[in-house]
């Protein structure tokens, strides 16, 4: 760090995304573009010479008044405790086709 070739910093990344009633949802997509209030990372990769240490996940849900981008952009967003489906139900993590987290979750994240 001395040199100038390392440094930490501290960055939420996020995206929404609509469930539509879906069992499988790919959070970060090849054709996703970042965009304000919808995602900050563009076609599911990091910048360059970026690297990613996870510390926290936060699973929050809403109901937007419409399939619109405009309407998702402006949902409220809150705790998945109050959807038993969420809150209590199984939950798996998997990236670059790893699977990271394969437990079944209780209680809020």
């Amino acid at each position: 760090m001395l040199q100038g070739k390392l440094r930490l910093a501290d960055q939420l990344i996020y995206t929404i995304k609509p469930i539509k009633g879906a069992k499988t949802i790919k959070m970060f997509e090849s054709q996703d573009v970042k965009e304000v209030n919808l995602r900050n990372i563009s076609n599911a990769k990091l910048p360059k010479n970026m690297a990613l240490l996870v510390s926290g996940i936060y699973l929050l849900h809403g109901i937007a008044t419409s399939l619109d981008i405009d309407d998702i952009k402006t949902t409220r967003f809150d705790s998945i405790e109050t959807v038993g489906a969420l809150a209590n139900g199984e939950f798996k993590l998997k990236a670059n086709k790893k699977q990271l987290v394969s437990d079944t979750l209780t209680g809020s994240l």
